[in-house]
């Protein structure tokens, strides 16, 4: 975490009745004044006030969480924390719904703490000292950048320091042993991003983490190779004025939080660590309006699934001593609610902690994937 950021403890959020009802709506108003202290013992799993929290940051600001458990009542039952981002509309009731929906299919809700935080992209939408960004402005959730709320300085990185903090804790989640860490479209770029530079895991190797990358426009390369034009398996520099290597497309002009760790500990914690790119088959479309093709995306492919076919073959040939695995869904597009539904989401997302890769890493790259 950054150094000096003080993060006090996990509180109820509350919220005024006019907020409220403009937040979730009539109906999700009257849960809320239904629930009270105690009443959320039990899983929580309406994607409305009743399952909110706040979790205070430096200087009492706070970050808006959906959870399916309380995060400070210790509870022994809990054997895994999925840990879910959302998509560019900050709809993190959508996601939270949409992974509960995936552990139900899987048949593990009842041991599984879910947490969606909400990274607000508007003012107007926050309560007083609560946290938001304002994409475009220099301050980008997708990319770590520090908030835009005035007088904090807290990267959305940071909130996930203390999201793992807090679901790593033995004295409240004693047989708590795998941390999953998804995300779906600008989600997935946060993860993927944050599974490079993230700071927190490395604190708790006592915990078996996956970090689940699905359908991002756009990677963090670690060099300033790219795949060729028309290719997924042929890489060079390429011959461009466009800025194709600053952050978050690589490694140049880091944020702040990404500035804290030395690049060479970056690339080399990366490679150790269990990232899943999970890419659906038919997020294939170049002409998608919610595809980034700005030069520097468009320097790693001509649509999403390109990209990620390219970035696993990157990394096989060029970091071969990694972890990572490529995943096809086949028959999805870009559609956050298929991928975690799909058996290969599932495998990932829920992982047996037998199965996560421990001790030496592959030594020789996995073949390329022709596309």
């Amino acid at each position: 975490m950054a150094p000096g950021l003080l993060l006090a403890g996990v509180g109820e959020w509350k919220m005024s009745a006019v907020s409220m009802m403009r937040l979730f709506g009539v109906c999700g108003f009257a849960t809320v004044l239904a629930s009270g202290p105690g009443v959320l013992a039990a899983a929580c799993t309406n994607p409305d006030g009743s399952c909110t929290t706040s979790i205070t940051m430096s200087g009492a600001y706070a970050i808006r969480v959906h959870r399916t458990h309380p995060l400070s009542v210790p509870n022994a039952a809990l054997t895994r924390a999925v840990i879910v981002l959302h998509g560019t509309n900050s709809n993190s009731g959508d996601y939270f719904s949409r992974m509960i929906r995936a552990a139900d299919d899987e048949g593990v809700t009842e041991q599984t703490l879910i947490i969606a935080p909400t990274f607000l992209e508007a003012a107007e939408l926050a309560q007083p000292g609560e946290l938001y960004w304002l994409d475009g402005s220099g301050s980008s959730w997708e990319r770590g950048d520090p908030t835009s709320t005035p007088g904090a300085s807290v990267s959305s990185f940071d909130v996930m320091d203390r999201l793992i903090s807090i679901v790593s804790d033995r004295a409240t989640f004693p047989n708590l042993n795998v941390i999953s860490v998804v995300g779906h479209s600008a989600g997935g770029q946060y993860v993927q991003r944050y599974a490079a530079g993230g700071q927190e895991p490395t604190l708790h190797a006592d915990h078996g983490f996956v970090f689940v990358v699905a359908n991002p426009s756009s990677y963090m390369y670690l060099d300033r190779r790219r795949p060729v034009s028309g290719s997924t398996t042929t890489f060079a520099i390429p011959s461009t004025t466009c800025r194709f290597n600053d952050y978050r497309y690589g490694m140049d002009y880091m944020n702040p939080y990404m500035d804290e760790t030395p690049q060479a500990t970056i690339i080399a914690q990366y490679r150790q660590r269990f990232v899943v790119y999970l890419a659906g088959e038919q997020d294939d479309d170049p002409a998608d309006p919610t595809l980034d093709t700005t030069c520097r995306a468009m320097a790693q492919g001509p649509h999403r699934l390109a990209r990620a076919l390219a970035y696993a073959n990157y990394m096989d040939l060029y970091y071969p001593i990694n972890v990572h695995q490529l995943l096809l869904v086949a028959g999805v597009g870009h559609s956050s609610t298929d991928m975690f539904r799909s058996p290969e989401g599932r495998s990932v997302i829920f992982i047996d902690p037998a199965d996560i890769p421990g001790g030496s890493p592959p030594s020789t790259p996995q073949g390329l994937r022709a596309f």
